[in-house]
């Protein structure tokens, strides 16, 4: 597969609690009240969204890399509450060398449910057995304890220290390199 063809087709993955599924626009109010969250955004490399109009374009924006198959986030839908809690991405997919990065947020109002981890561990059975990947990373900044709690729990390692390796929100900031290769995953989950 390719990286066109997998952003063009995000497929829909179900989880207990979740459903990971592309945007649709009906999600602008809830992707707003958490992308307008102080805590929610105070570790990403972007600012909280200032408005819902703000928040309208880039859910747009996010439909068109969709239809073009470019580069673009999956959506986190509680089942239960039928609304957006989050995002999980597979960015830098890279076919070739059979490697990608992992990103992801959550909502305050979801924060230590275990809600993160469950679809992590659903997204890396996807790269790992669907997409056939070799090797998934996540940059995760060093003051961002909880998310390298999340790490830990689905089984990445810690490979290293990145000391000032991106510019965000007016300062360099150091961040934690995790990985997970294919035989650590089939080792942990005896997939065969």
């Amino acid at each position: 597969m390719q990286e066109v063809d997998f952003y063009k087709n995000l497929p829909k993955l179900e989880t207990e609690r979740l459903i990971v599924r592309k945007y649709t626009i009906e999600d602008v109010n809830d992707y707003f009240k958490f992308a307008s969250n102080t805590d929610v955004t105070k570790f990403l490399r972007w600012e909280p969204h200032p408005n819902k109009e703000y928040t309208l374009e880039y859910i747009k924006g996010v439909l068109e890399k969709y239809s073009k198959g470019k580069d673009s986030p999956w959506g986190l839908e509680h089942k239960t509450a039928k609304k957006l809690i989050g995002i999980v991405h597979i960015m830098q997919l890279d076919t070739h060398h059979k490697k990608a990065q992992i990103g992801f947020v959550l909502a305050k109002d979801y924060w230590n449910n275990g809600y993160m981890t469950e679809a992590l561990n659903k997204v890396l059975e996807y790269c790992f057995t669907v997409l056939s990947l070799n090797r998934i990373e996540a940059l995760i900044i060093t003051d961002n304890c909880a998310a390298v709690r999340v790490m830990e729990k689905v089984g990445m390692q810690h490979e290293g220290l990145l000391r000032k390796y991106l510019y965000q929100k007016e300062d360099f900031r150091d961040f934690h390199l995790f990985f997970m290769i294919k035989e650590d995953y089939v080792s942990r989950y005896n997939y065969i």
